[in-house]
């Protein structure tokens, strides 16, 4: 969608209204479009705008050159699974999950964009996920992570047994269906060999919910006040679906902490999430069903853990996420 159809539309949905361009924020993953700031008269807004024809005009660049026509697809079902669940599923979530407001979209054969509430304007402008252990001490990082893992567990509950969505059926962006190529590319090991069992222990699972699928510390952004209710708020949906909530957890552990630190602290962090899960969940199972829940998802931290591995294997093998603890968490899923 060209900037001045951008425009355009925008003008339509806001007549008599002053529409200005601010700035770009950043380019989307690979160079799929951008996320930019607007105005609309004075109220800023976020326009996350995604070029379909980027791919076909050779625009697309991964930076770890897995660029084929099924990685491509992948990333355009991707942002259309954003549209849904900001169309579909962001209005359901209370404080506890705090999202962006959508308040507009539209998708056609050239591009898609998702006009947004601007976070930063609400006072969610902190950002903590980037540069991590350079900016803030160990206390901090640890107080990030448990306001994120609160944040989880909320939206884990809020979704609880999910029937038949609009959403990806199996959620995350790593799982085994959606990354062919990266198994392909792994050489032949006890994890290859056990890819396919692990995947299928997740998707079996009594127990679903709708997950974030992408949790890493960077995809949330911090109240300026500390003690704001709510103080923390997610973006970034586009790998939303179905799954088991330990997942999302095991993931935003491995975007903040080193083998070391995931070793010190990851148990009292699980166990404070699933504190919180039992809270956010009510009366939606009963107390039965959640000893059940916490049992099973609890079983499957270490296969959570192994698979995220399986895809790390085959997509970037030096990745600092592979480490000593994940590799004995692989080791329990596997043996």
């Amino acid at each position: 969608m060209n900037q001045p159809n951008l425009f355009e539309t925008l003008t339509t949905l806001f007549p008599g209204k002053q529409i200005r361009k601010s700035h770009v924020i950043q380019a989307l993953w690979s160079g799929y479009g951008e996320l930019a700031r607007y105005y609309i008269d004075n109220e800023p807004v976020i326009l996350k705008h995604i070029d379909l024809q980027a791919y076909a005009s050779g625009c697309i660049v991964h930076p770890r050159g897995w660029s084929s026509t099924f990685s491509h697809q992948r990333k355009i079902a991707s942002y259309q699974n954003e549209r849904q669940f900001y169309c579909d599923y962001a209005h359901l979530t209370d404080h506890h999950c705090r999202v962006p407001r959508l308040l507009s979209s539209r998708s056609d054969n050239d591009g898609l964009w998702l006009l947004l509430e601007d976070l930063d304007a609400a006072g969610f402008d902190q950002r903590h996920g980037l540069h991590l252990t350079k900016y803030v001490t160990p206390q901090q990082r640890i107080k990030h992570v448990r306001d994120v893992i609160r944040w989880l567990a909320y939206f884990h509950g809020r979704f609880i047994q999910p029937q038949q969505t609009s959403l990806w059926p199996q959620g995350n962006y790593w799982h085994l269906a959606t990354r062919p190529d990266e198994f392909n590319a792994m050489p032949d090991s006890p994890l290859k060999e056990a890819a396919h069992e692990l995947d299928k222990r997740l998707r079996a699972c009594q127990y679903q919910t709708i997950i974030h699928g992408d949790a890493k510390l960077a995809n949330f952004c911090f109240h300026q006040a500390p003690d704001h209710d709510p103080n923390i708020a997610a973006v970034d949906f586009q790998y939303c679906g179905t799954g088991v909530g330990i997942i999302d957890v095991v993931y935003l552990l491995s975007s903040a902490f080193d083998s070391d630190d995931l070793t010190r602290y990851s148990e009292g962090l699980i166990a404070e999430y699933f504190d919180h899960l039992t809270i956010a969940i009510g009366a939606s199972l009963s107390e039965h069903q959640l000893t059940e829940l916490r049992q099973q998802w609890c079983q499957l931290v270490c296969v959570a853990w192994a698979d995220f591995e399986r895809f790390l294997v085959g997509w970037s093998p030096q990745h600092a996420k592979r480490n000593a603890f994940s590799d004995e968490q692989t080791n329990l899923a596997i043996y």
